[in-house]
């Protein structure tokens, strides 16, 4: 309604200073990352009851693509001196999707993104690494990075995926 809204700290994720019912849309922009699942479960519970019915849900993280499960495969576990370094999660969508459908949402839409920053993060590139840094893209540089970036994501080199969700 273009009303004033309160700033959020990231402390209010979990108890944010909404009626229940009260909201018709929530975004969040890479925010559950730096959550672990048991986190990021507690956090859409309660976003789920200030949202109206049929309220929409949209999030959009960095997600355990093909890639990045072929890249962590053989990895060693962190360890808890590791978790000091601790920079952000990324989560396997299918265990968000699963989770959040038994919150009571439906799954409306996905869209894997970012495939050519996810490629850069498995694969050295220097063109790709060009072409996706480049201060001033031409129009021909866009095209072919939306395009690159796209058919990247849908062969399993996506960086992040967004996700719609309906309040049922």
């Amino acid at each position: 309604d273009g009303g004033d809204y309160p700033h959020l700290d990231s402390k209010d994720i979990i108890n944010i200073p909404y009626e229940n019912g009260s909201i018709d849309l929530i975004y969040l922009s890479h925010v559950l990352e730096y959550f672990d699942r048991v986190e990021v479960i507690d956090i859409l519970k309660n976003w789920y009851t200030k949202l109206k019915p049929n309220g929409v849900l949209i999030m959009t993280f960095p997600f355990m693509s093909a890639s990045r499960k072929r890249l962590v495969r053989n990895l060693p576990s962190v360890s808890e001196d590791d978790m000091a370094n601790f920079y952000q999660y990324a989560l396997d969508s299918h265990e968000v999707i699963s989770d959040i459908k038994q919150l009571g949402f439906s799954l409306i839409a996905t869209n894997k993104r970012n495939g050519i920053k996810g490629f850069i993060e498995v694969h050295k590139s220097e063109w790709m690494e060009k072409l996706y840094f480049k201060r001033t893209p031409s129009l021909i540089d866009k095209i072919i990075k939306r395009l690159l970036g796209n058919f990247l994501s849908w062969i399993g080199f996506g960086h992040s995926i967004e996700l719609f969700f309906r309040k049922q």
